[in-house]
């Protein structure tokens, strides 16, 4: 079951991308989503939020149009990528929430200084770093509307920026990341699977644990391997991370290996404290 609402106005957001944003002002269609948009938000803040931006964007003229259009867009995606419930006619309904803080999706800044970091992460120009540095100083990727492009910059072919994104500016965001970093990841031999999956560990996904299985189960090395290293930080995994070492693939059995080196450095070194503590 899902919110027709929500599909029928990404329909028009969608539409609005291809024509132009410059049509949006008094658009019939999107007139049409605003009272069952408001009549959702009666129930669910984000949906009054949603209704709200949907507003603006008909009554936006051209020069501001392509950021209303962005906002509502990407507002849009992150409730249909997040939303767990749905609401059903004349069924008494929970309040519906999003899995972010509507107070934490930061817009204050103007597009024209996102654009050139979207550029950025978009192009393979040359300048591309100093231009992303520069915005992670300014406190730009504060801003929610730049944690796809983000994402997305996981996959760089430069891997140096793709380093400082996973590194720095992602740990900088933080949990409100979380959303998106979960809906793209995806079981394949994928630079960019292979960060999102140490992200998402850094981020105490609740289903990592399933994760670990459905990748030992695969056939995604660079995935497992990463598995591994996590394994390794917990002394009950022993046994398992033991079965790895005879992996048929050498860079899963070189990793279980490392892997239970560490266990045995953390036991001995666990060891080493009783034994000053009972001395002392």
């Amino acid at each position: 079951m899902r919110i027709q609402a929500l599909y029928d106005l990404q329909q028009e957001i969608n539409r609005l991308y291809i024509a132009g944003s410059k049509f949006a002002k008094n658009d019939p269609r999107l007139t049409k989503q605003l009272p069952i948009l408001n009549k959702l938000g009666e129930k669910a803040p984000v949906f009054k939020k949603l209704a709200q931006n949907v507003e603006e964007l008909i009554q936006s003229e051209a020069a501001e149009s392509s950021e209303k259009l962005l906002n509502t867009g990407i507002l849009l995606y992150s409730v249909l990528y997040t939303q767990g419930e749905t609401t059903e006619e004349n069924v008494e309904q929970s309040e519906l929430n999003p899995s972010f803080n509507l107070n934490e999706l930061n817009t204050t800044v103007s597009f024209l200084e996102i654009k050139p970091v979207i550029e950025a992460l978009t192009s393979t120009r040359q300048g591309r770093m100093a231009v992303v540095e520069n915005a992670f100083k300014r406190g730009i990727f504060k801003d929610f509307r730049t944690f796809e492009y983000l994402d997305a910059g996981l996959g760089d072919k430069y891997s140096e920026l793709a380093n400082y994104i996973e590194e720095t500016i992602i740990p900088s965001v933080g949990k409100r990341m979380f959303p998106i970093i979960k809906k793209n990841f995806s079981y394949e031999v994928r630079t960019e699977d292979v960060r999102r999956f140490r992200l998402l560990y850094q981020m105490e996904d609740q289903d990592m644990n399933t994760m670990i299985k459905t990748i030992l189960e695969g056939s995604a090395v660079k995935l497992q391997v990463e598995a591994v290293k996590i394994l390794a930080n917990d002394v009950a995994n022993e046994e398992l991370i033991a079965q790895l070492a005879n992996d048929k693939h050498k860079a899963v059995r070189e990793a279980a290996s490392w892997a239970l080196d560490k266990l045995q450095q953390s036991k001995q070194g666990k060891f080493r404290k009783l034994i000053n503590k009972l001395i002392k």
